[in-house]
């Protein structure tokens, strides 16, 4: 199983935990987005150059698009980049999307699934790839 991990960059250490417990059951993230965010943590995204800002954007849709399995670890602040995924998530028609956390918008209802907790969306993904791995 081949999964996104979307969240907010400035949430950036509960996608890490995520992405570790993930890690660690045997699941491949396609891109570590964040590896780029802890790189430079004080930068802003209108403090990078443009070249590089379209870069890391079409470096990430690729990813998005690659996934079998799109999470949403929905933003508790304001932010635009995890949404944009997701809608790329939604035009791709190829993952399994998954939202969870608080609710935030009504785009967040179209998901394949959608959880209130982090913790329950993990469990159910885990489980996705363990019957994946048994019926393969």
């Amino acid at each position: 199983m081949r999964l996104y991990l979307a969240g907010a960059s400035a949430e950036v250490e509960v996608c890490e935990w995520y992405r570790d417990r993930l890690l660690a059951e045997g699941v491949e993230i396609v891109h570590n987005w964040m590896a780029g965010v802890r790189a430079n943590p004080e930068r802003r995204d209108n403090e990078i150059p443009r070249r590089d800002r379209k870069r890391i954007a079409a470096t990430c849709a690729n990813y998005v698009t690659e996934a079998d399995v799109f999470w949403l670890l929905s933003p508790r602040e304001s932010t635009i980049g995890a949404w944009v995924e997701l809608g790329i998530a939604f035009g791709s028609a190829r993952s399994t999307i998954v939202v969870s956390g608080p609710w935030r918008s009504v785009f967040g209802d179209l998901a394949d699934l959608q959880f209130t907790e982090h913790a329950h969306a993990f469990e159910h993904i885990v489980g996705m790839m363990t019957e994946e791995r048994n019926h393969g």
